[in-house]
């Protein structure tokens, strides 16, 4: 082979850089030139006083500045992926805020309301008590006599039959300026009830019924 051999090619073929063909090719130059030769020998050589060095060992004063670089990229890592899973999670917070409320707002769930006070005594007259016994049936703002067994004692002992009958409904009255509370219990007898006053401290330790009648629908 004619001609000096390139060097860069040859460093190419020992460092394993050229693909199967080239490399092929380049061995089978280096082959037949005594001077590829020796320079892929000087290579080899050259790799081989490398590899039996000791590993190079940094300076102190190197190491820790590599140290603290290192830690201060891992903390900038660390920081922002803490701050991705902090938004993260806000933002399933808020959507989970925002599915509750407009489920809670669709199915009526929101949570009680202010919770109601006991209603208000209505002043009426005797003349007055089938409309409004009608309008408390289903209503059973009792006071103290929604206690069942207190209310049983209230009748008994006022003299009232069947005193264990259930109550239809009730609320407090003032009838002719008497407090009282009015209750509206069944007859038995289809589209009929009684409707009672009884003053408002009935209990086992007596009572006193303001008024008393039944009347139809």
């Amino acid at each position: 082979m004619t001609g000096s051999p390139d060097p860069v090619r040859l460093a190419e073929l020992d460092a394993g850089l050229l693909d199967q063909e080239e490399a092929a090719a380049e061995r089978a130059r280096a082959a037949a030139d005594p001077n590829a030769a020796a320079v892929l020998d000087a290579l080899a050589a050259t790799r081989a006083e490398l590899a039996a060095l000791p590993r190079p060992t940094l300076p102190p004063p190197v190491r820790a500045r590599l140290r603290v670089a290192l830690d201060a990229a891992a903390a900038r890592r660390t920081s922002a992926t803490r701050r991705r899973l902090l938004d993260t999670r806000r933002r399933l917070l808020a959507t989970a805020a925002t599915l509750v409320g407009l489920a809670a707002t669709t199915a009526g769930i929101v949570g009680p309301g202010p919770v109601a006070g006991p209603r208000p005594a209505l002043a009426l007259h005797a003349a007055e008590l089938p409309s409004v016994a009608a309008g408390a049936i289903g209503t059973t703002d009792l006071g103290p006599l929604t206690d069942a067994a207190r209310r049983a004692a209230c009748l008994r002992t006022a003299g009232v039959p069947g005193p264990h009958e259930p109550v239809l409904g009730g609320r407090p009255v003032v009838l002719d300026e008497r407090p009282g509370t009015l209750l509206v219990l069944p007859t038995g007898a289809l589209g009929s009830f009684r409707v009672l006053v009884v003053d408002r401290g009935c209990g086992p330790a007596g009572g006193t019924v303001l008024a008393e009648r039944t009347v139809s629908r």
